[in-house]
């Protein structure tokens, strides 16, 4: 076994939690819009520029795997497509649950170990 076995389980660990992000900010999106998330970003107040920014960070990997499923599932998207897109999606997860995991350190929610 190399000594790299244990991080795989904290890299998943870490794509899961940004992944979640992900779909929690797009539920988050449909309860208070009544419309699914997408990549509309609005500027016309600083608080809409916020939302937007973080709508289209955290809720991202989901967009873009819903739609990529969907256009796959219906054979509009070739597997190879779907299958660098689903890849996208996790390498991005991973990113989320990077900045995640650091604000949850830096709040003392959870200890460096």
């Amino acid at each position: 076994m190399s000594d790299w076995a244990p991080h795989w389980g904290i890299a998943a660990t870490v794509i899961a939690l940004g992944f979640a992000a992900a779909g929690f900010t797009a539920a988050l999106f449909r309860a208070l819009h009544r419309q699914n998330a997408a990549f509309h970003a609005r500027f016309a107040t600083p608080g809409q520029a916020l939302w937007s920014l973080l709508l289209c960070s955290f809720a991202g990997p989901f967009i873009v795997l819903s739609g990529s499923l969907a256009n796959w599932r219906a054979g509009a998207l070739p597997t190879p497509v779907f299958g660098a897109a689903a890849l996208l999606c996790a390498v991005w997860s991973f990113c989320s649950g990077v900045v995640l995991v650091q604000l949850l350190l830096l709040a003392g929610i959870i200890a460096a170990g």
